[in-house]
């Protein structure tokens, strides 16, 4: 029997394999609309990765509605509201422009959301998951880890106005120790605050390793409380065998406004930025009114097909090449034959060196022949 798995794009294939990961979990697949109205994203702007949105009137009403750049807010915007919680994931396509491109594409994003009771098992499931996501695109992958908690609870040490500590948070997130120095310096930030600050932005590594020096550093700020849950984190996953997958990264940096807690990326090898990017948004439910728990991620699967090509080195079995004026019942006859062989045929005038073949056969005089 054929294995249709195999004609499958890349792509397709981590969504099957994400699809029955997140079911194994008791995550419920949530359908929405391709569109939304636009007052959604221009209330949201700061939360999605692009301002550039395709708009268009709805003739039914005049409203102006838009293409979904993004799955979140309308999972946010539609939920129930209920104090239970949901466990839902999505398979939907996004309109947005491509990482490194201004064209605006149809992409295919797959992710899940925890919205409501969201508690430390309900933090270390997600992560255990995203992780085991990145582990399902390749085996050679890792996750950095931060907590906006540590972060602002040192931040509340400079006595800065918030404007100047999303400044610092910005240095932060460019690992720029020299500029952080400098701009404490300017700003009279207290210098044991500034050296904190400095050592936290150029500490990554293992939990093992790092985790004692955050530890350190935070000793005696506001930040002791977010350190104390993150050492619970890394102790309830080390019983899911993934803590060898994640790095503690405090330059992973998300808008304050809507994140809060726990925020992570995901890499893997041979992408040279992050395919998988998520956290804790409580604050963004608080915007809709909704005094619950989130935490969720999205996996981006659009680069994936150009960086992960298949494993196959060619693309059909046999190259057929027929000459002019051959007779296309018997040509027909000898493809049906070779294809309901189990075998992949690709037919064409001219070998023009674009298609990649096993073998390569000619169809003259009414027969097959090797070339």
């Amino acid at each position: 029997m054929k294995n249709y798995y195999e004609l499958l794009r890349n792509d397709e294939r981590y969504v099957l394999a994400l699809r029955q990961l997140f079911e194994q979990y008791g995550y419920k697949r949530y359908k929405m609309s391709k569109f939304e109205e636009y007052d959604l994203y221009l209330e949201n702007k700061s939360f999605l990765q692009s301002d550039r949105i395709i708009t268009f009137s709805d003739p039914s009403t005049g409203k102006l509605l838009a293409l979904k750049p993004d799955i979140t807010l309308s999972i946010v915007k539609n939920g129930k509201g209920v104090t239970s919680s949901d466990k839902v994931y999505y398979c939907e396509n996004v309109y947005r422009p491509c990482r490194g491109s201004d064209e605006i594409k149809e992409i295919m994003q797959t992710g899940l959301e925890y919205i409501g009771a969201v508690d430390l098992y309900a933090i270390c499931e997600v992560i255990m998951l995203a992780v085991r996501s990145l582990e399902t695109v390749s085996g050679d992958c890792i996750m950095g880890i931060s907590h906006l908690g540590i972060v602002t609870g040192i931040l509340e040490d400079t006595m800065l106005p918030d404007l100047k500590k999303n400044k610092l948070t910005k240095l932060i997130a460019s690992k720029s120790t020299h500029e952080i120095r400098l701009f404490c310096s300017e700003e009279n930030v207290p210098s044991d605050t500034a050296e904190k600050i400095e050592r936290l932005a150029a500490l990554y590594g293992s939990f093992e390793d790092v985790l004692p020096l955050v530890g350190e550093t935070v000793y005696g700020t506001p930040a002791e409380g977010a350190y104390g849950e993150l050492c619970d984190i890394f102790e309830a996953l080390k019983a899911t065998g993934k803590t060898e997958r994640l790095r503690l990264d405090f330059s992973i940096m998300n808008d304050l406004s809507y994140y809060n807690g726990i925020i992570f990326q995901g890499f893997v090898d041979e992408i040279p930025f992050s395919i998988l990017s998520g956290g804790s948004y409580d604050n963004l439910l608080r915007r809709f009114g909704r005094n619950t728990g989130a935490i969720g991620f999205a996996v981006y699967l659009d680069q994936l097909e150009s960086y992960h090509r298949s494993a196959k080195d060619y693309d059909v079995d046999i190259l057929l090449i027929y000459d002019e004026g051959a007779p296309l019942p018997l040509l027909a006859k000898h493809v049906d034959e070779l294809t309901s062989s189990g075998k992949s045929v690709r037919v064409q005038r001219v070998d023009d060196g674009s298609v990649k073949y096993r073998e390569r056969k000619i169809f003259s005089g009414g027969r097959v022949c090797d070339a």
